[in-house]
């Protein structure tokens, strides 16, 4: 539990990292979503599919290069995190995602989508640095 402590304390002290890494993300999200209407007609589409995935893979590695420089440490991993990181990180950005309140117009509905839609991204991003962070120091 004071390992858990100190990952929450080290991920708060360094929220620039955690920024850049929901921004990252965000970027992820884009690219993934123009990779999906590419057509793949001729062979100049299929390049640009390879050159669209090389830079997901770029951006994935970008973001790990970042998580373990601010994040150095032990080499043990604090297992107790796993299912919380795994609760956070995944189970509530689904549930924010999947939860449509009822407005009446769609300008307020396009707005709790923007909302919720970022409270998961952050909470995404946030769950996975904390257990980037929650790592045990080899004694």
């Amino acid at each position: 539990m004071k390992t858990m402590a100190q990952g929450w304390r080290l991920l708060w002290s360094s929220k620039a990292t955690w920024l850049m890494v929901t921004g990252i993300a965000v970027g992820e999200a884009g690219l993934a979503a123009w990779w999906l209407t590419l057509p793949v007609a001729t062979a100049w589409n299929l390049a640009l599919h390879g050159l669209v995935l090389a830079m997901m893979l770029g951006f994935a590695v970008l973001a790990w290069q970042m998580a373990r420089r601010a994040f150095p440490g032990g080499k043990r991993r604090a297992w107790p995190a796993v299912p919380v990181a795994a609760a956070v990180g995944i189970v509530l950005p689904a549930a924010l995602v999947w939860w449509v309140p009822g407005f009446e117009s769609m300008e307020a509905q396009a707005a709790s989508m923007a909302v919720r839609f970022a409270l998961a991204g952050v909470l995404f991003t946030g769950a996975l640095l904390w257990l980037a962070a929650c790592r045990v120091q080899e004694e």
